[in-house]
């Protein structure tokens, strides 16, 4: 298990009937730009370390009464990259 950097985006709001991306991004090698990543996203970028494996899986996850996430891709990925690893999922009220 290692210790890495990784950040998520947090919506401020979510509506009725819309759609909104939520992803999470590690970090695989010291000082990658991964904040690039969340350009388009709408919401505040939290920083987090996050202790992995080399092979991880990520789960989306809110009230289940009043989100529902539904992950885009595998949830699987592997350390071994020279790029970060993300995951995308998209949440819908």
């Amino acid at each position: 298990m290692k210790g890495y950097r990784a950040e998520y985006n947090k919506p401020d709001t979510l509506l009725l009937g819309e759609s909104t991306t939520v992803q999470l991004v590690i970090e695989t090698k010291a000082n990658q730009r991964i904040r690039t990543y969340f350009k388009k996203l709408q919401g505040q970028v939290i920083a987090d370390t996050v202790l992995v494996a080399n092979d991880v899986s990520a789960q989306l996850s809110g009230p289940p009464d009043r989100l529902q996430i539904t992950l885009r891709g595998d949830k699987m990925r592997t350390i071994a990259s020279p790029e970060p690893i993300t995951w995308f999922g998209m949440s819908s009220r």
